[in-house]
């Protein structure tokens, strides 16, 4: 028997014995299973209704083949509910997270995208059609509480001129965010030198914000092609996330300055692949003479002190 035909024997066989037909999908007892997990389940709404939940995610080709089997023989209405994978039912503490959780994502995002509406939509009705069903009901006023939250912007960007306005705001605010990023850069660069920005920009424990590190990236590193190096106590940490022995690296910056740095010189374990005007490629490094200029001076103040 094809996987057809055990989807179309699902249905009508709710209350039958454990069935294998094939390698890939099974049933038992009003659940169906694409390998280990369930992804359709016949059950009721609360008001006593015959409907099928659905899975909402695919997993894979195999299993959206599956899916596409079982809404082709179900003759129920069907809700489609987010499900994760190996589960063995459609868990409801799991399924309203999912939801909400989705819903706090997409409206963070650029709604006024349309695949990121459709997707704030889709979850706003799943965590909607949550409230008709059974076994559900523990989650009904966690339910309520996020559906009254995000109702006022599920309206707006269904509505198509309350979408305009949104669209409208939502380019000014971004026209407005973005200024405000070009005066932050702009007093970062005159205050900080580039292994300070580096800093800034790369390390995991710089407090800037995302959008900001963004823009210090695309300052220093236009092309993607350079990586940057800074002081941390006794240590100098790299973009690429390698940490170096600080006096290895004085060692290094004390020949270039001299002019002895020379290709081919390997100082520790790293060797001196190119030495130009404008960078110095240690290994997989190119590092940018800004940014040595940059670490020299602080190593020299240093030393002052």
């Amino acid at each position: 028997m094809q996987n057809r035909d055990v989807a179309h024997s699902f249905f009508y066989d709710i209350n039958g014995k454990f069935e294998r037909r094939s390698m890939t999908v099974s049933y038992a007892y009003g659940k169906y299973w694409s390998y280990a997990t369930v992804i359709a389940k016949i059950t009721q709404t609360i008001t006593g209704k015959t409907i099928c939940i659905i899975s909402d995610n695919n997993f894979s080709s195999t299993t959206a083949k599956h899916i596409n089997e079982l809404r082709s023989a179900c003759p129920f209405d069907v809700v489609y509910l987010p499900q994760r994978i190996g589960q063995q039912d459609f868990n409801a503490y799991d399924t309203v997270k999912i939801c909400i959780d989705n819903l706090e994502y997409y409206s963070k995002s650029k709604l006024t995208q349309k695949p990121n509406r459709e997707g704030f939509s889709r979850y706003f009705h799943m965590l909607q059609n949550t409230l008709e069903l059974e076994g559900f009901e523990n989650e009904f006023e966690k339910t309520e509480k996020a559906l009254n939250e995000y109702r006022p912007l599920f309206d707006a960007i269904n509505d198509p001129e309350k979408l305009k306005e949104y669209k409208q705001k939502q380019q000014q605010r971004e026209k407005e965010k973005q200024q405000r990023l070009k005066e932050e850069l702009k007093q970062h660069i005159e205050r900080f030198d580039v292994s300070e920005l580096a800093y800034l920009a790369y390390s995991n424990q710089t407090v800037v914000d995302t959008d900001l590190r963004n823009k210090l990236k695309d300052y220093l590193n236009p092309h993607k092609d350079l990586s940057f190096i800074w002081f941390d106590n006794d240590l100098v940490r790299t973009s690429q996330h390698i940490t170096v022995n600080r006096k290895e690296v004085e060692v290094l910056l004390k020949l270039w300055k001299k002019g002895q740095l020379k290709h081919g010189m390997t100082i520790s374990h790293y060797t001196i692949l190119e030495v130009m005007s404008d960078y110095v490629k240690v290994g997989c490094h190119k590092i940018p003479v800004s940014n040595l200029d940059a670490l020299l001076n602080q190593m020299n103040k240093k030393a002052v002190a």
